[in-house]
């Protein structure tokens, strides 16, 4: 039976640079993210120019909380910035990344 209390989907778009200023701009809406998971979250990093440590522990955050809540989280995009550092923490498959 399906959990109706939890949002169904929700994604989240990050551009420019995904870095600490951008993590924190975004504190809000990640901690609803993390206060009431998903059952599935996409994250769009398509226009990704920059990607940071905040910004990976952020994610890591995040997939944690949805995969913990029985959600999925998936990344739809990547900009090649996104997936060379996806690929070199070994997180590709971890976070949906295809």
């Amino acid at each position: 039976m399906a959990d109706l209390t939890r949002p169904a989907q929700l994604r989240l778009v990050f551009e420019g640079d995904f870095d600490l200023v951008e993590v924190e701009n975004r504190e809000s809406a990640v901690q609803r993210v993390l206060d009431d998971p998903p059952r599935v979250l996409e994250v769009d990093l398509t226009e990704v120019t920059f990607i940071g440590s905040e910004a990976l522990r952020l994610l890591i955050r995040v997939y944690a909380a949805v995969v913990d809540a029985g959600g999925e989280f998936r990344i739809t995009g990547a900009s090649p910035v996104a997936r060379r550092l996806l690929r070199m923490t070994d997180l590709t498959d971890t976070l949906g990344l295809a």
